[in-house]
């Protein structure tokens, strides 16, 4: 029987609007404050529920200008490949061409790619068309791509501490 391998997907939403994507980590920043307020209010929080809607709101508002990626690891061999073409000095690996990092690896990734709900045609899809968009991009908004896109080629995927740790539970609790 042939090993088959399933690689890990993640999606991953890219506020275009920065104006709206900061309006809404503010916003975020104050719900939290809120929730954690220790003035208790018969009904609940009113103004955790206020910046609760507004969030949403602005989220319905932002669901045009947002760019959606589902993406899928690589294989090692592309993986590698990505690297070794974005890292001019392995000794460096901080100088490392970020924008083409991720424009390559997306361009390999990508399982769906959407913006404001209507799929990007496979033109825009190609290493050179994710550059130019990318390159477009605030540090913020990069950072979000290079995370996933990283997480899912980069981090191990051994389940070994999960097995462990539920074996040692399990033993304990007499189960």
């Amino acid at each position: 029987m042939p090993i088959t391998v399933k690689r890990r997907t993640e999606t991953i939403n890219i506020v275009l609007d920065q104006e709206k994507a900061q309006e809404l980590i503010n916003l975020g920043h104050d719900l939290t404050n809120a929730l954690n307020s220790r003035v208790k209010v018969e009904g609940g929080n009113p103004r955790a529920r206020k910046l609760a809607q507004r969030i949403e709101a602005l989220k319905e508002e932002c669901a045009a200008d947002t760019l959606t990626l589902e993406l899928r690891a690589l294989p090692f061999s592309k993986w590698k490949r990505v690297l070794e073409d974005n890292t001019p000095d392995p000794k460096k690996p901080l100088g490392r061409d970020m924008v083409g990092l991720a424009s390559d690896a997306v361009a390999m990734m990508a399982v769906t790619a959407v913006v404001g709900g209507e799929p990007l045609p496979e033109q825009d899809l190609t290493n050179d068309a994710l550059r130019k968009a990318f390159n477009e991009m605030t540090d913020g908004q990069l950072t979000i791509i290079v995370q996933a896109v990283m997480k899912l080629n980069g981090e191990a995927a051994d389940p070994k501490a999960a097995f462990d740790l539920a074996s040692k539970t399990l033993e304990s609790s007499g189960n």
